[in-house]
């Protein structure tokens, strides 16, 4: 005795009652109540399917003709729907049933919205598509029984809680929302999870590490932190340049300030220029007191009457501009004969060249020849080492014509480096630049790409262990020890302060590297990719495919969606066949 499903929304029964309408014209005795979004069926398996949909909006959904046989399965969890595929796949394949399409390989198929009614209804709730397989009818009964099984199983497995899957995106998320909320603890552990997933830089995460200790007012500990120097030197966030500027201050200058000593402050700020690096090479709007007085103190050093003029009107406080006037009267007298520049070209490149982006920034704007524009823009965003104008200089290259791009790139060479480095370190690119469909590819194939790197460090790092023993390292070639250690090394140093447990030194390879490895001793991996000499042409194939589009996707470059969407199929194959061999 079978009972009705309901299910909770229109388009969930809509999309049922399409494989109920070709498994009537089979023979089976269908009940449907529309009103009521309720579906029987006369066979009790197909109803546990059924059922097992409207719970979980995860199952195998059967559609019968005459000869062949296609299964559907359908779920709206990546990690779930592989999971499950994993856990199905023993019980019929290869002994009842084959995968549809790709060489009998495992495929997530997209729903086609203009072919059917089944397809529109199904890409509406199922956007990552589907797996299916293709069984003779006369395995029919069989495989019914095999799901049987499965579902059994599933409903005797006790649940066991996934640990929460975050990408760099979410982290950053509870970061700051950890911060606004001073949980330092809880922001600390977050910055630990994104190193611990290979989700950041080395650098970017030492840069949310300054914003963490900002956030505390531990000035000294930033100024004094032993990267400071080599940190200065690159490129970083506004907020970052602002925290490390208000560290020097508040470290070295502030108690010279306040004393009124401000002959030693200004020689205390000399002897640290170097320190400081590129932190000097521009304000860029930022208006943060301890800032302000900084860069006054670089306007002293230069000579600059107007820079000064400009930071007093910019003083947000009286303290401040106290500290910007006791600096002005050191200023020596303004030469009367220097030449005065009305060309604004010839202007904005006098500045360029003497470093003084800030008032570069403000000259571009009356620059008529909009390729001229352009190109000062880039150079300006090229040299100053500020993310944020990286980003507004690739925007408005973006926007000239196809004409004015040639131009731009024909008459001055050296522009295509200058490209090159907007399109790498461009932070806003793929909002700008992806659409929907493409942005949501590279994140599946890159998340694709890193958990397959993942799953193979700790495959092979077991089983050279279970051949060679504990010194399993001493059996790969020393050139790819040497280069991995040497990253390994220099990983540990940056961090040792924050005494993070040792890395693996597999966990500094390349995917190439590990297939490499792999094929190397083929005999230890056959029992998951296969025997013979056709199975390790054929994991070298999907490898390859995915190292493809590895290096591009991390470095934030253009990759066709069909790579894209070649590498997710073939991760998801490796990730079943390790997933597989591990239970």
């Amino acid at each position: 005795m079978t009972t009705a499903i309901t299910f909770i929304n229109q388009a969930q029964y809509e999309f049922v009652t399409e494989f109920l309408r070709q498994l009537k014209a089979s023979g089976f005795l269908i009940t449907t109540k529309p009103k009521q979004l309720t579906v029987q069926t006369n066979n009790r398996v197909i109803n546990r399917l059924l059922e097992r949909l409207a719970v979980t909006n995860s199952t195998v959904l059967p559609y019968f003709d005459k000869q062949q046989d296609q299964w559907f399965l359908v779920g709206q969890d990546r990690r779930i729907l592989d999971q499950t595929l994993s856990r199905i796949a023993p019980f019929i394949i290869p002994s009842y049933a084959e995968f549809s399409g790709n060489g009998g390989l495992a495929q997530l198929v997209p729903f086609i919205p203009h072919k059917d009614k089944l397809n529109q209804l199904g890409q509406q709730l199922y956007t990552l598509g589907y797996y299916s397989w293709l069984s003779p009818a006369t395995y029919r009964s069989t495989i019914l029984d095999r799901l049987n099984i499965w579902l059994e199983l599933e409903a005797k497995q006790p649940a066991i809680p996934l640990p929460e899957k975050h990408n760099y995106h979410d982290l950053y998320q509870i970061f700051e929302q950890a911060l606004a909320a001073s949980n330092w603890s809880k922001a600390n552990k977050v910055l630990h999870e994104m190193q611990r997933l290979n989700l950041i830089t080395a650098e970017n995460l030492q840069f949310l590490r300054i914003q963490w200790l900002a956030q505390q007012q531990k000035w000294q500990e930033i100024w004094e932190h032993p990267d400071f120097a080599t940190l200065a030197k690159l490129r970083m966030p506004r907020d970052v340049r602002a925290a490390m500027l208000t560290a020097f201050h508040h470290t070295m200058l502030l108690p010279l300030e306040r004393t009124e000593e401000w002959e030693t402050a200004f020689t205390v700020f000399q002897e640290a220029r170097v320190h400081l690096g590129t932190l000097l090479v521009g304000r860029f709007g930022l208006a943060q007191a301890p800032v302000l007085r900084v860069f006054g103190y670089q306007a002293l050093f230069d000579g600059d009457h107007t820079t000064i003029s400009q930071l007093q009107a910019d003083a947000p406080d009286a303290e401040t501009r106290r500290c910007l006037n006791a600096l002005e009267k050191l200023l020596p007298p303004i030469a009367d004969d220097k030449p005065l520049v009305t060309d604004p070209l010839r202007q904005v490149l006098l500045e360029l060249r003497a470093g003084n982006y800030d008032q570069a920034i403000a000259l571009i704007k009356s620059i008529e020849d909009i390729v001229e524009r352009v190109l000062l823009a880039i150079e300006v965003a090229y040299h100053s080492n500020d993310d944020d104008l990286a980003q507004e200089a690739w925007a408005i290259y973006q926007r000239l014509s196809p004409e004015q791009k040639d131009a731009l790139t024909k008459d001055h060479r050296y522009v295509s480096l200058y490209l090159d480095f907007l399109r790498e370190r461009n932070v806003a690119q793929p909002n700008a630049i992806w659409s929907s469909e493409e942005a949501k590819a590279r994140e599946t194939a890159l998340n694709g790409v890193f958990t397959v790197e993942y799953r193979l460090r700790r495959l092979i790092e077991t089983r050279y262990a279970e051949k060679f023993g504990d010194d399993w390292e001493l059996h790969i070639k020393p050139e790819l020890r040497e280069k991995w250690e040497v990253a390994k090394n220099k990983d540990e140093k940056t961090f040792a302060q924050y005494g993070m447990s040792q890395s693996s030194l597999l966990d500094y390879t390349y995917l190439g590297d590990l297939v490499g490895l792999i094929n190397t001793q083929w005999s230890l991996f056959q029992d998951i990719f296969g025997a013979g000499k056709a199975a390790k042409r054929e994991f070298t194939r999907k490898t390859e495919a995915i190292i493809r589009v590895r290096n591009p996707l991390a470095h934030n470059r253009t990759v066709p969606i069909n790579e894209l969407k070649r590498a997710d199929v073939y991760c998801t194959d490796l990730l079943i066949e390790l997933e597989v061999a591990r239970e």
